[in-house]
């Protein structure tokens, strides 16, 4: 063997060896991101216990909150990608609980809840949130107050219930009309999943601004106390791209179609409330919005100047107002 060909063996070996090491390095980094993962998910579960009753659901645990007394219940149903609804409706709650009973339940995936198994279609997720109610005790005349995707379960819940619900608040809810005409998507689910799992998010949320960014279409978070902020960054790191979240998504066009299917609402009063922002990135959307108003004889819609799709982190007191208002309609 020559020269140059001992060389280039040597050569060959040596690259071997350091990808070999490499890769062991890269597993090893993983496996120590996915324990950090999992070790931060049990100390915040041991840390943060739910404030609220869990209800089996089609074998899996249902979180509802509840708070406050009174002849109606207000029941707050929140949109896709809502990590912890129970600090998300904060401001909203901790207000109208003064008026009336207060519920907010986690869906499948989210909060305290577990996630399931059950298909996301409309009626399976109507099913569900009549039975965490019904087993939690709760009883109506509900007001729905439903933030973005949460409206196509709210009226498919008032659809099929329509003699226990009393009113629905939407806060930049979509038009089932919208959702019909423009499927949802995830386009970063499976990066972000990645990011989450091996516990780069983790390492980022404590160590930059990271979650504040993440906030920053729910007003930095700035009308949550702080206590509150520290537990919703648990729960995001823990919840964040789901399973659930995406197959609801998946299922929004389908859901729509089926919601527009069996109908408008009649005479039960619904209250709009449009985001500045939303109205003025997408005609489609403030169109929509406005042609929303047909699915009631007793609707009215605002645009909610300065407001982000969270409006209720911007502006409660103009939703709290008119909850309050529906709870004293007569």
């Amino acid at each position: 063997m020559n020269i140059e060909k001992k060389i280039d063996l040597r050569k060959k070996s040596r690259i071997l060896k350091f990808t070999k090491r490499f890769v062991l390095f890269l597993i090893c980094i993983l496996m120590i991101g996915y324990s950090y993962q999992k070790v931060g998910i049990y100390l915040d579960n041991k840390k943060y216990s739910p404030p609220g009753q869990l209800v089996k659901v089609n074998g899996q645990d249902m979180h509802v909150f509840s708070k406050g007394t009174g002849k109606q219940t207000v029941v707050f149903a929140s949109g896709n990608g809502v990590s912890c609804p129970y600090v998300n409706f904060y401001p909203l709650y901790s207000e109208v609980s003064k008026y009336a009973k207060v519920v907010v339940y986690d869906r499948p995936g989210t909060g305290w809840s577990q996630s399931t198994k059950s298909s996301r279609d409309i009626d399976t997720i109507v099913d569900e949130i009549h039975t965490v109610l019904e087993k939690s005790g709760q009883k109506p005349p509900y007001i729905f107050v439903a933030h973005s995707l949460g409206s196509l379960e709210t009226i498919g819940f008032t659809q099929k219930y329509k003699g226990e619900v009393r009113g629905i608040v939407f806060i930049d809810s979509g038009n089932p009309e919208f959702y019909k005409d423009n499927p949802l998507s995830s386009p970063n689910y499976g990066t972000t999943k990645l990011l989450k799992n091996f516990g780069v998010l983790r390492v980022l949320f404590q160590t930059t601004n990271m979650y504040k960014t993440l906030s920053a279409d729910k007003n930095g978070m700035n009308l949550i106390p702080k206590d509150l902020q520290k537990l919703d960054m648990a729960m995001t790191l823990k919840n964040i791209v789901n399973d659930d979240g995406l197959n609801e998504l998946k299922n929004s066009t389908i859901n729509a179609k089926s919601v527009l299917k069996n109908g408008k609402l009649g005479n039960i009063p619904i209250r709009i409330f449009t985001s500045q922002s939303n109205s003025t990135i997408s005609p489609a959307w403030r169109k929509s919005q406005i042609e929303f108003k047909d699915w009631s004889s007793d609707s009215d819609q605002t645009i909610v100047s300065g407001s982000k799709h969270y409006i209720h982190l911007y502006s409660p007191q103009i939703i709290n107002k008119s909850i309050i208002d529906l709870i004293n309609h007569k």
